[in-house]
């Protein structure tokens, strides 16, 4: 099984060495964690800088973070980032000094513990979004991997699995061992793909104070961009595979030197990713409906350049992230405008705690878009209670519960008959889907008999299925074939005697599997009644001639 929930919280306006506490509302201990900020305190308001940070966290409370900040023409126009293993870090575009940041520390079925040092002393209590991810089925990594500054294959392991989707994050050109930071430049750019489908945005905003240069490119052809900062690409790079331990890129446009790449891999949740064109009617309450196939989402997490779809990079920096769970809402942008093409540098950002989507126009510190999400069953839908007449690309991954099975199959699963019951010889064989058999040896042979008293009959007869075969097969007929597979042999049961046909259900036990949830495997199996005439050896047969 696989929970998500959307949210947010106010970062402790304490100082220095504290922990603090944070609600995730999944109910069960958190296996992923994603969080955006953009600056600001107070919810549908504007403020004149950013601050914006992107980070990942895995199962193991591992993170890593990209965090930047940029100052308002007015002070200044500087902008700075940082890279390392944070969960949360907000860093001073002037200098690129801390403000605060955070790794989680704890987490359990209620709370993740945030733990700050004692840089940590910005005293301003900022509001911090999140998606959280939590279920028996999901697996997470984070890894942070050193691009090698060539073109060409780029392997990316570490994963210890083979995920089925990979979110990246990056700083652009940077090198060395974390943290890493750079005084100069606001760099910051995200990713996603499943291994066919993918997309990626990102922003660039140099740290020239008297013209600097901002500007934003979203692709759906690659999974991993970074802009320099006179409007180029310094890293493109597209998926080749999802691996056994990670994923392969095919880089097209390298940086001058190594950098680091941070990847979220996951596993064990279903989900749907891709990309729309917003409504651009200019109506009030339109409502864009994406589609996701197989997936009942229960967490989705939005991501735009504010800009209709292109290839090209355009400029200003604006970068928009939104979370929703249909019932928890948080979203933030910031925009860094170019100095060439407006003749000034303004910063902006903007959160909203009650919005899943919000757009903004830097010039006048506008809101252009603003939307709610629900989610359905295998769709979710925005609806625009501001809109705008531009037809926004908006990318997404809607996450949602992975679906667990276990099928039955062998010669007696298939369908089997009395007379091949009293034989014996026949196969159960139990096959999982989205879950495992609990581990090897001392694990799993403990649940070897809660497995056959899973196997029932809907009859109940004196000589029937429950009476003989289940009461009198022993542990050692179950075999743990595989992670996935568990087969059971019948012996022989002569005194298996029914006057009709038995139904048998299989019940998997959820102590047997790590999902701790118990499975009604499909389909159940038929043993048909009716018992054959035994031979009579060393007789023979005479045949009297007829009567005349």
């Amino acid at each position: 099984m696989a929970v998500i929930k959307a949210g947010s919280f106010v970062k402790t306006a304490t100082p220095g060495t504290t922990t603090q506490d944070v609600p995730h509302g999944l109910g069960v201990v958190p296996k992923a964690l994603i969080l955006f900020h953009a600056g600001g305190t107070a919810s549908a308001t504007y403020v004149d800088f950013a601050t914006p940070f992107l980070s990942f966290t895995d199962e193991n409370r591992s993170s890593i973070c990209i965090a930047t900040g940029h100052t308002d023409n007015d002070s200044g126009g500087d902008s700075a980032r940082r890279y390392g293993a944070y969960a949360m870090a907000q860093i001073n575009g002037s200098n690129a000094s801390f403000g605060f940041n955070a790794t989680v520390s704890a987490w359990d079925t209620t709370n993740f513990t945030l733990s700050y040092p004692a840089d940590s002393t910005s005293t301003a209590a900022r509001i911090i979004g999140f998606l959280a991810i939590g279920g028996s089925t999901v697996q997470s990594k984070v890894v942070d991997h050193t691009l090698d500054g060539d073109t060409g294959p780029d392997p990316i392991t570490g994963a210890g699995f083979t995920p089925t989707l990979a979110l990246m994050l990056s700083g652009g050109n940077l090198t060395g061992g974390l943290p890493v930071t750079d005084s100069s430049h606001g760099i910051l750019s995200f990713g996603v793909t499943d291994g066919t489908n993918q997309f990626t945005l990102g922003t660039g905003a140099s740290n020239a104070v008297s013209q600097p240069d901002a500007h934003r490119s979203q692709r759906t052809d690659n999974c991993f961009l970074s802009l320099n900062t006179t409007q180029a690409y310094t890293w493109l790079a597209a998926v080749t595979s999802l691996d056994s331990d990670g994923m392969t890129l095919n880089v097209t446009t390298a940086g001058t030197a190594a950098s680091h790449l941070g990847v979220l891999f996951l596993r064990g949740v279903a989900f749907k990713m891709g990309f729309f064109d917003k409504d651009d009617s200019g109506s009030t309450n339109a409502v864009d409906t994406i589609s996701t196939p197989d997936v009942n989402p229960q967490g989705v997490m939005l991501a735009s350049f504010q800009n209709v779809a292109t290839t090209s990079i355009v400029d200003h920096g604006r970068f928009v992230v939104g979370f929703s769970d249909g019932t928890n809402e948080y979203t933030a942008n910031y925009n860094d405008q170019d100095f060439d093409s407006n003749s000034n540098s303004n910063v902006s950002s903007y959160l909203h705690t009650t919005k899943a989507f919000h757009e903004q126009n830097n010039d006048s510190k506008s809101t252009t878009g603003l939307a709610d999400l629900a989610v359905a069953t295998e769709q979710f839908a925005l609806t625009w209670t501001t809109n705008f007449t531009v037809a926004t690309e908006i990318c997404y991954v809607a996450f949602g519960d992975i679906a667990i099975s276990a099928d039955v199959t062998g010669t007696a699963g298939d369908g089997t008959t009395e007379v091949l019951i009293v034989a014996g010889g026949q196969t159960i064989i139990i096959t999982l889907t989205n879950d495992t058999w609990v581990a090897s040896g001392a694990t799993f042979n403990a649940q070897r008999q809660n497995i056959i008293d899973g196997i029932d009959s809907a009859q109940a007869e004196a000589a029937g299925w429950d009476a003989v075969v289940k009461a009198g097969l022993a542990v050692t007929d179950v075999v743990r074939t595989s992670d996935t597979v568990v087969t059971i042999t019948l012996p022989a049961f002569g005194s298996y005697n029914i006057t009709a046909s038995e139904t048998i259900t299989v019940t998997v036990p959820g102590t047997a599997v790590t999902s701790a949830s118990p499975i009604v495997a499909t389909p159940t199996f038929l043993v048909a009644a009716g018992r054959a005439i035994p031979p009579f050896p060393n007789r023979v047969l005479r045949v009297w001639p007829a009567r005349r």
